[in-house]
């Protein structure tokens, strides 16, 4: 646990007052399991303004480590999108929490993908990206305002 880096998160998130904290599962770059799809955080900034205007902290790590510790700092949810460690990526996070993650609205964008991928989260044909996209996106705005937005910290 990284004492430092929890308080240095804790003090923003009360300094700017926000209502939500939302600590995201940033995907590195592109992978040939994803037929070479990149994975664009892009939607989850888009779509997170939309809806919860300017009264969130997003807070995207690439770590295991500094994941788990973001979810020690009042989380509001956990958003893992489709390309980091999508199917075991809640198990391999429980470990580095060191027990299970906090009882908190969990957006797995892999189980929103529908018939555009396959089990383990891979494009079944790189045609239908912009499908399985919007699919993903429309997912992710209903779970924001059904299941993060009434819940203010």
């Amino acid at each position: 646990m990284n004492q430092e880096f929890i308080e240095k998160l804790r003090g923003h998130i009360n300094k700017y007052d926000m209502n939500y904290h939302l600590v995201v599962m940033a995907p590195f770059g592109e992978s040939s399991r994803y037929l070479g799809e990149r994975h664009s955080l892009d939607y989850i900034f888009k779509i997170t303004e939309e809806v919860l205007k300017e009264s969130y902290f997003i807070n995207p790590q690439s770590m295991f480590k500094l994941i788990a510790d973001s979810l020690r700092v009042s989380p509001s949810a956990l958003i893992i999108p489709q390309g980091h460690a999508d199917a075991d990526a809640i198990l391999n996070l429980e470990n580095h929490f060191g027990t299970t993650l906090p009882n908190i609205p969990i957006f797995h964008a892999m189980k929103n993908t529908g018939d555009y991928c396959n089990e383990d989260g891979s494009l079944k044909d790189s045609a239908m990206k912009k499908e399985k996209d919007k699919l993903v996106e429309f997912a992710y705005r209903n779970w924001l305002l059904t299941s993060v937005k009434p819940n203010p910290l």
